[in-house]
């Protein structure tokens, strides 16, 4: 949660309540440029993990675990579903190309969602 907070620092919507400041710790005071505002995008998830800002499309994505789905923000349209289900996916990231890596846990694997939006196993076994 606190990187997703960090990520969401820089986007423009309403403030946060006055209370929201103080479960922010001070060690990341040195991440946050000054005069930045802590902004709530939406107060309606379960449960956050994997925040990934995309550069190139200019939108976070990130997963609500409990809810099984992947979000994606974007300052022209909001908090959207991206993936539904998404395989109670706990951690995302971009590869070189610019796909999203995500960790599932419901099928136990890497998924990679493609630029076209298909999504396919990357990883789905190990060896012990």
């Amino acid at each position: 949660m606190r990187v997703l907070l960090l990520a969401l620092l820089l986007v423009p919507s309403a403030p946060l309540p006055p209370e929201f400041n103080s479960i922010v710790p001070s060690e990341f005071d040195p991440l946050i440029p000054s005069g930045s505002t802590r902004v709530l995008i939406s107060s309606s998830f379960l449960f956050v993990e994997g925040p990934v800002w995309n550069p190139a499309t200019q939108e976070l994505i990130f997963s609500d675990i409990n809810a099984n789905k992947v979000y994606r923000w974007t300052a022209a349209g909001g908090v959207t579903v991206f993936r539904d289900p998404s395989g109670r996916t706990n951690g995302n990231t971009l590869d070189r190309e610019g796909r999203i890596l995500s960790c599932e846990q419901t099928a136990q694997r890497v998924s990679r969602t493609e630029l076209n939006g298909t999504v396919g196993t990357v990883v789905d076994t190990s060896r012990d």
